[in-house]
């Protein structure tokens, strides 16, 4: 017997396609950025300035904000689990969408010189996490009354126009 098409299911349907996407952009659009190749002899400066940087954002997006969402009494576990899952979803999503407006940006004014490749670096992961603390804000917002995918959805619009706001603020002004 089949299972009946609930909320649930097309949540679970629609994480698989997500990261299917995603594996499939990161496949196509990315590279490692210059301090992940590096050989053993050089020193990387990037990693001993970023890291620590990095660590403390990470910690706040899912350990500040995931025990942050626990006020609720009917909504304290799950909301621990879905803070997880949409931060590595908005972070994922967020690393693409930054690195092509920040393309588009630069290339708005002068001639085109074409796309190139998304470079992944630290400073990238960290952009990454500071725009999934912006998608998390509107989830403590709306927790309780929306569902996973109805977040899911958020995640993908919310992070659209805050690329292009972000590219905008960091490339022209």
């Amino acid at each position: 017997p089949e299972l009946p098409a609930t909320t649930d299911n097309r949540f679970v349907v629609a994480c698989i396609i997500f990261e299917f996407l995603m594996v499939i952009l990161y496949i196509t659009c990315t590279n490692y950025g210059d301090a992940a190749t590096a050989t053993s002899g050089v020193v990387s400066t990037d990693i001993d300035t970023y890291y620590p940087m990095f660590q403390d954002v990470n910690v706040m997006i899912f350990i500040g904000f995931g025990f942050l969402m626990t006020f609720l009494r009917k909504y304290g576990f799950s909301s621990v689990g879905y803070n997880f899952l949409i931060s590595t979803f908005a972070i994922q999503w967020a690393m693409i969408n930054n690195g092509f407006w920040h393309t588009v940006a630069s290339n708005w004014n002068n001639d085109w010189h074409g796309w190139s490749t998304i470079k992944l670096s630290l400073t990238s992961l960290i952009t990454g996490n500071f725009a999934a603390g912006a998608v998390l804000i509107s989830f403590g917002a709306v927790l309780g009354k929306t569902s996973p995918l109805q977040m899911l959805v958020v995640v993908i619009f919310e992070l659209i126009v805050y690329a292009i706001n972000e590219s905008i603020g960091a490339v022209h002004l």
